[in-house]
């Protein structure tokens, strides 16, 4: 049984979004994941990727936003030990593009700052304060 984890991370006013954010999640995740492939890989392979994640996980592009646990175990049984690199490289570019401070707390997995950009985003998106 796994333990449901609330990760909580505080923005001071200086830590306000920059001229360049964005709220888009799904974009952003998007975005994210393919670029850090294509680093890791050294070329591009969105189609490949879209085709591997359908063909053998079972998800589609649409898909991913609501699947986000899914898609990243799945880094990890693709890339072996660079899955973690992988993943780790996907969401600090998505708090870059989000346009939000990213900072890493030992012990916290990278999904869960995933979860947490993924309520910060829609917070921003839909005016709720934190």
């Amino acid at each position: 049984m796994s333990k449901s984890f609330s990760l909580v991370l505080r923005m001071e006013e200086s830590d306000s979004l920059t001229p360049k954010s964005r709220t888009n999640f799904t974009q952003i995740l998007l975005e994210s994941v393919n670029e850090s492939i294509s680093v890791a890989l050294g070329r591009p392979i969105t189609p490949e990727l879209n085709h591997h994640l359908q063909a053998y996980i079972g998800l589609s592009v649409d898909e991913m936003q609501d699947n986000v646990d899914l898609l990243f175990s799945s880094l990890r049984d693709s890339f072996g030990i660079h899955g973690d690199d992988i993943r780790k490289m996907v969401v600090r570019r998505m708090y870059q593009k989000a346009g939000i401070p990213f900072y890493e707390v030992a012990g916290t997995h990278m999904i869960q700052y995933v979860h947490e950009l993924k309520r910060k985003l829609t917070m921003i998106e839909y005016s709720i304060k934190p």
